[in-house]
Parts: C-alpha cells; structure tokens; sequence
C-alpha cells in the first residue's frame, strides 16, 4: 500500500521485512534464516558496539564482502578454533514460560542462570585467548548462546520484541558477540589504546571463506595443515536446546571443529 507525500510528487510505502529487515529480525529473531529468504538489505539497528559491533556482525553473517582474503581469512601464525562446552544444565533453564511478567531484576534467579551460562563461556574464551597469544595465533570466536536477550538502552522482560506482531524470539539464542563482548574494546578503538592488540576473527570466518573461495579454502586448511588438540579428558558437550536456526528444538545444530584445533601450519608437540 502507497501513500502520496509532498503535494503527490513522491510515494511512501511499507518495505516488506523480509527482504529489508531489521537488525533484530535478522541477527537475533533470524526469521530470514527461518524461512530461507534471501534479504535485498539488512538495516544494521539493534547492534551494539558502535561501528566494531557493525562490521563483526555482518561478517558473521556473511554479509561483509570487503576483506581481502590475506590477511583476514590467512592470518600470520595461523589460527585457533575451539568447540565450546555447552552443558544441558547451564542450557536448559530458559524459555518464554520462565520469563516473568515484568522487566527483568538483578535478584531474578533467571539472571543469574543467563550469568552462569556467560560466564561458563568466558572462562572457555578466556583459556583459548590465553593460548592464542602464546602460540601467536589469531583465535576465532566462538558461537555464544545466551539465555536472555542482551539490550543496554531500555528494560524488557529477557525477549526484547514481546508483544510485536511477529516476534518469533526464543530461548535459548545464538547470540551475537556484541551480546556478550564489547567489540570496540576488543578491535582497540575506543575508549582507549589497547596495550596489547588481540587478533581475532568471527565464529564463522571458515564458511564465510568457503562462500569466498572454496578451493583456497581446501588448499590452506587441509586436514594435513591442522592440529587437533584435546585440552581435558571429556569433550565439549553441544547445546541440545538450541536450534541451527536460533530457535529451542529448531533444526539442526551447526558442528563446529573439534574442541581445540589450530590451523595454518601444524605445532610440534
């Protein structure tokens, strides 16, 4: 539907959301993903992290197309992945069910679940962070689940987009970076100078390589280029509450590399 503005000389209209959606339908609801639609544009809103959060969120949804593939995708030193332990009872306390009636409090037991899963994530980036810098390596981040809706502006019950007209929100979420880190203190913008400058790529830079140039790909991060590493004796158990396409029991989860791995050139033991 149409309607004329400025005397009649120009008409405004509705722009279908499934093919200009917002930031939140896109990154957080992702209902494109849902319904394998393919956007015109995606509107980078409900982002944090100024201009960092942008740029990282677009690459890891394959959207950022202007990287060179040296040095983004071929790193000096290599790099290092890992899968992330992600345990059925730090994952399997949330729901629309559990969310109160109310804005969400510091006291409520369901914050301090979505903190205890955090956390549990950040002391894995952190070991993995502290092996990436001794062996020189770039780290990729990992996929984070969160179990509450991040969102810094306003309150809101854990799922910002309660009570709008197609909100399709879930919980558990994969969850952007910028849900859980502060990118422009990671990419070293602001406030201030890092001390020290951390390299480190999307969780999804392999796909994202692989859309790029499949062969490059093969050649550079061929099985007889990577090192497994098995950091404990148990593995990373999966998220079993968390959907390929964001949502709880939603479709299948997307397997990432094994529980520790550098790629590029092999380490001697």
């Amino acid at each position: 539907k149409l309607m004329a503005a400025y005397g009649g000389s120009l008409q405004l209209g509705l722009l279908p959301n499934h093919l200009f959606p917002s930031g939140h339908l896109f990154f957080i609801q992702r209902a494109l993903h849902r319904l394998g639609a393919t956007p015109v544009a995606v509107h980078l809103t409900f982002q944090n992290c100024d201009q960092s959060g942008k740029r990282h969120r677009m690459r890891e949804g394959g959207l950022w197309l202007v990287d060179d593939v040296a040095p983004h995708f071929l790193p000096a030193g290599g790099l290092l992945s890992y899968e992330p332990d992600l345990p059925p009872e730090l994952t399997s306390r949330f729901g629309e069910s559990k969310l109160p009636p109310r804005n969400l409090r510091l006291s409520d037991q369901l914050v301090q679940d979505h903190f205890a899963l955090v956390n549990h994530q950040l002391a894995q980036l952190r070991s993995a962070l502290r092996l990436a810098l001794l062996l020189n390596r770039t780290l990729v981040l990992p996929r984070f689940v969160c179990g509450l809706e991040t969102v810094t502006n306003f309150a809101h019950r854990g799922i910002r987009c309660l009570g709008s007209n197609g909100c399709r929100m879930a919980l558990p979420y994969y969850c952007p970076a910028d849900h859980v880190l502060r990118m422009h203190y990671w990419r070293g913008v602001m406030p201030q100078l890092p001390t020290l400058q951390i390299g480190y790529r999307e969780w999804s830079l392999l796909e994202n390589f692989h859309s790029r140039d499949p062969e490059a790909l093969a050649a550079h991060y061929s099985p007889d280029s990577t090192l497994r590493v098995r950091v404990r004796a148990s593995t990373a158990r999966p998220c079993d509450h968390c959907g390929e396409k964001g949502y709880v029991g939603g479709g299948e989860r997307r397997r990432g590399t094994p529980l520790a791995s550098v790629g590029g050139q092999a380490l001697t033991p």
